[in-house]
């Protein structure tokens, strides 16, 4: 299924850059951006999407859902805040968003902006979890197996969501891209901007304190500025007010565990921070559409029963 040479690097790492953009720009706009190329082997990536945005993402809303995301700087630099942690991404780095995992995207520039998005769902998160967090820097050989992604789906959308052997071999390409992910090395969030320093050091703070209130004079000593700049501070770099900001975070957790366990609804909102569950169901049912219990329901009749594990796990930490 992997041709032969594939894992062999290819010279002019901007050439395959650019390749790849080019590629992008052929990719058809997604209908439905959570079904993709399906696959009977559940070991394997599936259900995989590929699309392009060429627009300054820092103006969306917080996002979060239950799919991976791998996310590639193309062209454009932009920064991706992923649960606290702030990632600088240049063309031709990326990094794997996990399920529910709250993000957003701050200050892009340039006017070439090409940032790529390969989504899917995989069974083994854990067999993943170095990845979490972390920023990678394609090397030649990994931008060549990303193309041959590209490749396998585009194939597949082109026959109309073409055969169960097309879409194996698309998800064996990237089940290889991210053997080789976890293979290459791997950079934590860093950021020289004092401002952004600052704000991932709030946004940390907010993430491992979602199970109880945190003041604004908190978060103002926790990043060493004054009552008020954490409130500007949001308004300028992230495009969104303090307070909506934890509200999302606080949903994306009980989103997670609501679709991953089966703790009872009290217990959820107490783990997210959420007063009573007369406050939690009345707010998740605003953000989300549905009542905390009808959004487990449908969850847990297109995803089958949950393993205890988990809420024992959560249980015992008090936080996700």
């Amino acid at each position: 299924m992997v041709e032969q040479g594939a894992m062999v690097g290819v010279t002019g790492r901007d050439t395959a850059i650019d390749e790849l953009m080019a590629l992008g720009r052929t990719l058809p706009r997604p209908t439905n951006y959570y079904a993709g190329c399906a696959n009977l082997v559940e070991a394997l990536p599936r259900e995989l999407l590929a699309f392009y945005e060429t627009r300054d993402l820092s103006a969306d809303q917080i996002w979060s859902h239950h799919r991976f995301a791998l996310v590639v700087c193309l062209s454009g630099p932009g920064t991706l805040i992923a649960d606290g942690n702030m990632h600088p991404l240049r063309p031709g780095e990326a990094v794997l968003l996990f399920p529910f995992q709250s993000h957003h995207y701050a200050r892009f520039s340039g006017d070439r902006i090409c940032w790529l998005f390969v989504t899917f769902e995989l069974d083994d998160e854990v067999g993943v979890a170095a990845l979490r967090g972390k920023r990678c820097r394609l090397d030649d050989q990994q931008l060549r197996v990303l193309r041959r992604v590209l490749r396998g789906f585009e194939a597949f959308m082109e026959r109309r969501h073409g055969s169960a052997s097309e879409a194996l071999d698309c998800g064996a390409w990237m089940a290889l891209l991210l053997r080789c992910l976890l293979a290459g090395p791997q950079q934590s969030a860093f950021d020289r901007d004092l401002d952004m320093r600052r704000l991932r050091d709030v946004l940390r703070h907010i993430h491992q304190n979602l199970a109880r209130h945190v003041t604004f004079s908190e978060l103002a000593r926790r990043a060493r500025i004054s009552l008020s700049h954490p409130h500007r501070l949001f308004a300028r770099r992230m495009g969104t007010t303090l307070g909506a900001y934890i509200r999302q975070a606080r949903i994306d957790k009980a989103s997670g565990l609501l679709h991953r366990t089966d703790l009872t609804i009290a217990e959820v909102g107490a783990l997210c921070g959420f007063g009573s569950p007369y406050v939690f169901s009345r707010t998740f049912r605003k953000a989300i559409g549905v009542s905390p219990r009808a959004y487990r329901k449908a969850n847990q009749a297109a995803n089958g029963p949950h393993s205890p594990s988990d809420e024992a796990q959560h249980r015992q930490r008090g936080s996700h």
